[in-house]
């Protein structure tokens, strides 16, 4: 197995291959990749779990390097990524995010954003990106138009949502559940790259919420949570 060569069995993945290895083949022919391509439609892919994770199990390249400005970096690899954002979606799947949910996830370039991201994907949830430099009013805008259930923030961009309609102050303990309606959010410790093999570090603040209008049915209430991934 290679990074560019998940599996050569059928199955979800091989018409997504197939596809891609036409372009590649046809690169420098715009005519005949034009004239001889085809959209895949698999019945049932998902590029996380299909294609993503076939290639990322036991794969110890680099899938992604983050160099700061200040020189300092951070390296996983793709085996790394893949049990990182299983973690991930195991935990916001636990704690009520479901396929078709929007989440807002406003993070920089770290680790998160990518864990979080392809997280999203194996949960068949729908990313909204905001970069951490909107307002409050833009945020607004963003939860209601884009009807997001969660919003994934860092720790030092809380505060932006007190003058959010829609999000509430609350916290989270066990056994605790707020009433169908009542979005909340909570502050997580602030967190720092671990090596690739251990235990992800804690993950920045995450809100569950609601747009305005209409109302959450009692069927989907959101609870207060705090995005501390839990082993799969």
């Amino acid at each position: 197995m290679t990074a560019m060569d998940p599996t050569g069995a059928a199955g979800p993945a091989s018409e997504f291959k197939a596809a891609r290895d036409f372009l590649l083949a046809h690169r420098e022919d715009c005519a005949a990749a034009y004239e001889g391509f085809t959209w895949p439609r698999p019945q049932r892919f998902n590029w996380a779990l299909d294609w993503f994770d076939a290639i990322a199990r036991g794969n110890d390249r680099t899938a992604l390097w983050i160099v700061e400005e200040d020189g300092g970096e951070v390296r996983l690899s793709f085996d790394a990524l893949r049990r990182r954002s299983d973690r991930v979606a195991n935990w916001l799947r636990a704690q009520g995010v479901r396929a078709g949910d929007r989440i807002v996830v406003m993070l920089g370039n770290q680790t998160e954003l990518w864990e979080t991201a392809l997280a999203a994907m194996k949960l068949r949830a729908v990313v909204i990106p905001a970069t951490p430099l909107l307002g409050p009013a833009d945020l607004t805008d963003r939860i209601g138009r884009g009807e997001a259930r969660h919003v994934i923030v860092r720790a030092a961009d809380t505060g932006k949502f007190a003058q959010v309609p829609g999000v509430t102050p609350g916290s989270r303990s066990a056994g605790r559940t707020r009433p169908a309606g009542s979005p909340t959010r909570t502050r997580t410790p602030p967190t720092r790259a671990s090596p690739p093999t251990g235990r992800p570090p804690p993950m920045k603040p995450c809100f569950s919420t609601s747009p305005p209008a209409p109302p959450p049915s009692p069927s989907s209430s959101s609870t207060a949570t705090s995005l501390t991934p839990s082993g799969t």
